[in-house]
C-alpha cells in the first residue's frame, strides 16, 4: 500500500513539474547559435538574428522558424524592418579584423538579397539600433558615440554623448523625447528628437548600476532593467525613477510589456520574471532553461524570449493586443 502511495506522489510531482514548465515552450530553431535580436514587421512576418551569421525568419507569426542562408559568419547584433521589403541587420566583425568593427547589411526585397554598407567612420563597436516615432534610426554602442541614419544615400551623422560608457539601449516616447541607458548607471535624455542628449538625475546616484534595456508602454509609464535583478519604473515620463523589488540577483537584459500592466523581464540563468501589476510584484516563471536569455518581445497574444544556444521560448498571453 505504501509503495502505491509513493508511486502516486511521484506521478503527481511529475505532473506539477510539467505544469510549471507549460507556460514557456521551447521552439525548434534549427541552430545552436547565440540569438541576439527578434523583430516582427507585421502580424505574420518576423526575423531573429544571432552569432555566426544566423538569420531566422517566420511567416506564420512565430509558430515556426526557418534558417535563411547568408554569406557571412559575422555576428548579427540587431535587426529592424521598416516594412515587409526593407530591412537592416547590425553586424559585428571579428576582434582582429582591420576594418571597422561594425557595419550594416540591408535588403530591399524582403531578405532575398543583402548588400553591405559600412558606417562612414570610426572604430567604435555598435551593439544596437532603435527607431524614433518619426522614423529616425539611431545606432548606439561604445565610446559615447551615437549614429543617426540620414537617408537618401548620405553618410550616418556622428555625434558625441556626454558620457563614454557603453550605451546598450534607447527608446523614444514621442518624436522629441527619448532616453538612452548603459553602463555606469547611464541614463541620458533628449527633448529635441536626438539632436542633443543630457545626463539625467537617475544616473548621478547609481554609478554601480548597469542598465541593459528600457521599455515604455506609453508616454508616461516605463521600466529599465539592469544587473543584479534591478528593475526601475517611471510613471511621469522619465522625470523620476523608482526601484521595484524582484527578489532575484541574476542580471536582467531585456524587458517588454503586453500593455501597461502585464510585462516580462529576461536575463541570466534562463530567468523570466512576470508582472501582472505593472511591476508592483514580480514573480519568477520556470522555463527549464539555465543559460542567458537576451531579448523578450510581445507580439500580439504571444510572447517570445531568445538567447544562448539557439533558444526560442514562447508563451501565450490572453488578452494582449500589441
Amino acid at each position: 500500500m505504501k509503495f502505491h502511495k509513493i508511486i502516486l506522489i511521484a506521478i503527481l510531482c511529475l505532473l506539477i513539474s510539467q505544469e510549471g514548465f507549460a507556460d514557456w515552450k521551447k521552439q525548434d530553431s534549427g541552430t545552436l547559435a547565440w540569438l541576439h535580436s527578434i523583430y516582427f514587421v507585421d502580424n505574420d512576418n518576423g526575423w531573429i538574428v544571432g552569432s555566426n551569421g544566423t538569420l531566422l525568419s517566420t511567416s506564420d507569426g512565430g509558430s515556426t522558424w526557418i534558417k535563411r542562408k547568408i554569406k557571412t559568419g559575422d555576428t548579427f547584433r540587431d535587426v529592424y524592418f521598416s516594412d515587409a521589403e526593407n530591412g537592416w541587420i547590425l553586424c559585428d566583425r571579428g576582434a582582429y579584423d582591420k576594418e571597422s568593427p561594425s557595419y550594416l547589411i540591408m535588403t530591399t526585397n524582403g531578405g532575398k538579397d543583402w548588400q553591405t554598407t559600412d558606417f562612414s567612420e570610426g572604430r567604435e563597436r555598435m551593439v544596437r539600433f532603435f527607431v524614433a516615432p518619426d522614423r529616425k534610426v539611431f545606432s548606439i554602442g561604445e565610446g559615447g558615440v551615437i549614429l543617426q541614419m540620414q537617408g537618401d544615400g548620405k553618410p550616418w551623422k556622428r555625434s558625441w554623448l556626454p558620457v563614454r560608457y557603453l550605451i546598450l539601449d534607447g527608446h523614444f516616447i514621442n518624436a522629441s523625447t527619448g532616453f538612452l541607458v548603459g553602463g555606469g548607471g547611464t541614463m541620458l535624455a533628449t527633448t529635441d528628437g536626438g539632436s542633443s542628449w543630457s545626463e539625467s538625475k537617475f544616473a548621478e546616484s547609481r554609478r554601480r548600476v548597469k542598465l541593459n534595456s528600457l521599455y515604455f508602454a506609453d508616454q508616461k509609464t516605463g521600466w529599465a532593467v539592469g544587473n543584479q535583478g534591478r528593475i526601475y519604473s517611471t510613471n511621469n515620463g522619465g522625470n523620476l525613477w523608482r526601484e521595484q523589488m524582484t527578489d532575484v540577483s541574476s542580471d536582467l537584459f531585456d524587458i517588454g510589456f503586453a500593455d501597461s500592466i502585464v510585462g516580462f523581464a529576461v536575463g541570466d540563468n534562463g530567468i523570466v520574471l512576470r508582472t501582472n501589476t505593472a511591476g508592483a510584484k514580480w514573480t519568477v516563471e520556470r522555463t527549464g532553461i539555465r543559460h542567458k536569455l537576451e531579448r523578450v518581445l510581445i507580439h500580439g497574444t504571444r510572447g517570445f524570449a531568445i538567447g544562448y544556444g539557439g533558444t526560442i521560448l514562447t508563451t501565450e498571453i490572453p488578452g494582449s493586443v500589441q
